[in-house]
């Protein structure tokens, strides 16, 4: 592959004329090379969504947990979010994955329904799906004009006998500071890695990528990954 040798450089535009102008610092771009990984900044979805419906998620899941609610015991789900979050993610449709991965409320009804927001919930049993496009009337959402974009939402769960919980997750789960579990991770992978992989060729692969720091040659991989 084959490409500019001046990359950041003010060569054709340049990576820092072209987003930072006139403010680009180019010692940032070695700060802590070596030391800092950025890496660890990352975060790791555990559902299949837009990121910004995480929270939203996470806190209706830990609403149902605490009081014990399985999908008859909720009548709705009220969301109060940023104009900016509801322009992104509030929309109801899902005649494609891709739309339907950008619903915030069909991802909090495939909760209700079918107990998480996992790819299955996206592309699993037919009927499953059904219900929870059903399941969408329970999801209420409002704009908050004073919230800022990047504000998480506050999701309030009201049962079918009038009680009323409210919360806000402000760190999703699988963000920096709120990372997933070990176990987390490895069962995801099982999850995703199920539609394309045996369970033998998973478990070896899962093997093989947690053990990657000992590994003689990381091409052995390649095999892993043939179905």
């Amino acid at each position: 592959m084959t490409g500019p040798t001046a990359l950041f450089d003010d060569v054709w535009g340049g990576a820092l004329a072209t987003y930072a102008g006139k403010t680009a610092e180019r010692d940032a771009l070695t700060d802590g090379l070596g030391r800092t990984w950025k890496i660890m900044r990352s975060s790791l979805k555990p559902y299949a969504s837009c990121r910004g419906i995480h929270s939203s998620v996470d806190a209706l899941l830990a609403i149902m947990a605490d009081q014990n609610l399985d999908a008859g015991d909720i009548a709705t789900v009220h969301v109060s979010m940023s104009a900016f979050l509801h322009g992104m993610c509030g929309g109801r449709e899902t005649t494609t994955l891709a739309a339907t991965q950008l619903s915030l409320p069909y991802a909090l009804a495939a909760v209700i329904t079918q107990g998480h927001a996992g790819l299955d919930a996206y592309i699993g049993d037919s009927k499953s799906i059904c219900s929870t496009r059903s399941a969408m009337e329970r999801i209420e959402l409002a704009v908050d004009d004073s919230a800022p974009a990047d504000e998480e939402p506050v999701v309030t769960v009201t049962s079918t006998d009038g009680r009323r919980w409210s919360t806000r997750i402000t760190e999703p789960s699988g963000a920096p500071g709120n990372p997933l579990t070990e176990a987390a991770v490895r069962d995801k992978f099982h999850r995703l890695a199920g539609h394309v992989l045996t369970s033998d060729r998973a478990r070896a692969l899962e093997d093989a990528v947690f053990k990657l720091a000992d590994a003689a040659d990381a091409r052995t991989l390649g095999a892993l990954l043939c179905p």
